[in-house]
């Protein structure tokens, strides 16, 4: 598993600019020549929407937890431009567990809490409860959009696998942790592996947490196709 400082020093930047993904959208949305339509998977109440409606035509979110706090506040942005879907993404569809976390459900995943409750110990997570999860493959408008935002808690890869053509992605920016975070989590390497196969690029890492402590560490990922 490759090292925080190993995942860093392999970016095109070879450093770390920007803490949050306000300085690093417009950027890349310019670089691919702009975007027809956006997929943000993980939305949790759509803390972010507003801002991205200003760098894409279309934005399609989707959120699997249904209560008030996160569900409720997200459907409020539904517009003409947004659409939400209460389902998690992955690879097989179906009804399956998710565990919610009291963090406004922000750190909630479909894979089981490891180091998270001792890295994090001010987060806690309630019993699982049942969700939708479909395949990103099973809705039609997928085809239309060019831009991946996604935040799943080391369920990333599983997402990815639910895709079977790539071509008309340009531009992937997701999340990565170590492999114990969850149970089963994927790592960094696996989602490069997987998006390199595809035909993208990493380009730079931003956002990033690090515990040399304990040497635990997590961040966002920014993937580009190759020209």
């Amino acid at each position: 598993m490759a090292s925080l400082h190993e995942i860093v020093d392999r970016s095109k930047v070879g450093h770390i600019r920007h803490s949050d993904m306000n300085a690093i959208l417009p950027e890349y949305i310019e670089k691919i020549g702009g975007s027809s339509g956006l997929l943000y998977i993980g939305a949790n109440s759509g803390q972010e929407i507003e801002f991205c409606k200003n760098y894409t035509k279309k934005i399609y979110a989707f959120e699997p937890i249904p209560f008030d706090s996160v569900w409720g506040q997200l459907i409020k942005h539904q517009c003409e431009k947004v659409f939400c879907y209460n389902c998690a993404l992955s690879d097989e569809e179906g009804e399956f567990e998710i565990y919610p976390s009291s963090n406004n459900f922000e750190s909630s995943s479909l894979l089981k809490p490891k180091v998270h409750l001792s890295e994090f110990n001010w987060v806690h997570f309630a019993d699982p409860i049942k969700v939708k999860s479909r395949r990103l493959d099973s809705f039609k408008f997928a085809e239309e959009c060019d831009v991946i935002i996604m935040d799943v808690q080391g369920a990333e890869l599983k997402v990815l696998n639910g895709i079977s053509n790539f071509d008309n992605f340009k531009l992937i920016i997701l999340e990565y942790n170590v492999e114990n975070t969850y149970d089963g989590a994927c790592t960094f390497d696996e989602l490069e592996n997987k998006l390199t196969a595809e035909g993208f690029e990493y380009y730079e890492s931003y956002g990033v947490y690090n515990n040399p402590n304990t040497e635990f560490y997590a961040g966002n990922a920014v993937f580009v196709r190759k020209q």
